[in-house]
């Protein structure tokens, strides 16, 4: 195996998608379960019809994309153009300062870009095999803003928990339903149902942030991130604040849930070794004005085990990784 810096078709298929909630179609609360395992093992969202990953996760599609914050400003970002193809996981990696978490934003919504267009659909079946919409096919892509792309759900989870101090762990999982109007009674059970995914259970959901650990807290702003059945997660260095030793296992905790539920993955990082064992692919930037300046491709199929990152190959991907990265500094 090696890595590849060109960019090609994913030779991944499909898989079943899956989601989140663990009842029947009467809406009927399903029984409480206790083990991680039998959460997984249970956890199969019942939608009429087939689905097709290209019909349900965000296309994202970045065009020749500048932002600057201030008239006067140096740019923060400078063409920067890529796209990223559905139900796939793309790691982000830079030096610090060069616009990871601006790319972010601006994906989510939170920013607009001062020139060229970011674009984040609902993939359709005229999308190319790339991913990338087809001239007059948008759909629901255009330039980002609360008007121009409905329906195409975005969970963001930052590098710090950022729960509500005076909320315990469900009330805190439960807010972004709550927020959007959804009944009382189907939120408690999405929340109960997303906390269990996540490692944390009825135990748990009474305790306020301060009674957690680092590791619990993360867990929290997950359950939180996945209760709204995203199709585009974006993840601004979510593991940097704890150790090492749980750092790794969140990953493949993680990874085991993206697996199941197959949103698209935008993640950022600083730890190149973190970057490769988790993605499909690792954009590498510049110093700013942050560019792309290499699309590293990771041939290691999924699932993927902790004996991965002691093979020679993985090491050698780490390196282009790294070569990357050290080229595109001055």
């Amino acid at each position: 195996m090696s890595c590849a810096w060109s960019p090609g078709k994913s030779s991944r298929a499909c898989p079943t998608r899956t989601g989140l909630a663990i009842r029947s179609r009467s809406d009927r609360p399903a029984k409480l379960v206790t083990s991680l395992d039998e959460v997984r093992s249970a956890v199969t969202k019942q939608i009429p019809g087939e689905y097709s990953c290209s019909g349900w996760n965000a296309t994202v599609a970045f065009r020749q994309v500048r932002k600057v914050f201030s008239a006067e400003g140096n740019p923060a970002l400078d063409d920067v153009s890529f796209v990223v193809e559905p139900g796939t996981w793309v790691s982000l990696v830079g030096p610090s300062g060069c616009g990871k978490s601006t790319v972010l934003r601006l994906m989510a919504g939170l920013l607009q870009p001062s020139q060229g267009s970011v674009s984040v659909s609902a993939a359709t079946e005229s999308t190319s095999s790339s991913g990338a919409p087809q001239p007059g096919a948008e759909g629901n892509s255009g330039r980002l803003s609360a008007e121009s792309q409905p329906g195409v759900d975005t969970s963001f989870v930052f590098q710090h928990p950022t729960l509500l101090p005076w909320r315990d762990v469900l009330a805190n999982v439960v807010l972004p339903l709550e927020l959007a109007g959804t009944p009382s009674d189907v939120a408690a059970i999405e929340a109960q149902q997303a906390c269990q995914l996540v490692g944390l259970f009825a135990s748990d959901w009474s305790k306020l942030p301060r009674m957690l650990s680092g590791g619990m807290q993360m867990r929290v702003s997950l359950a939180r991130a996945l209760v709204t059945h995203p199709r585009l997660m974006l993840m601004d260095e979510p593991l940097a604040a704890v150790d090492d030793l749980l750092r790794q296992q969140l990953t493949l905790e993680v990874l085991q849930l993206w697996s199941e539920q197959r949103w698209t993955a935008m993640f950022v990082t600083h730890q190149i070794h973190e970057a490769v064992f988790m993605a499909e692919r690792v954009l590498v930037m510049s110093p700013a004005p942050g560019r792309i300046v290499a699309d590293v491709r990771v041939p290691f199929p999924y699932p993927r085990k902790t004996a991965l990152r002691t093979s020679v190959e993985f090491a050698q991907c780490v390196e282009s990784v790294a070569r990357a990265l050290h080229e595109g500094s001055p």
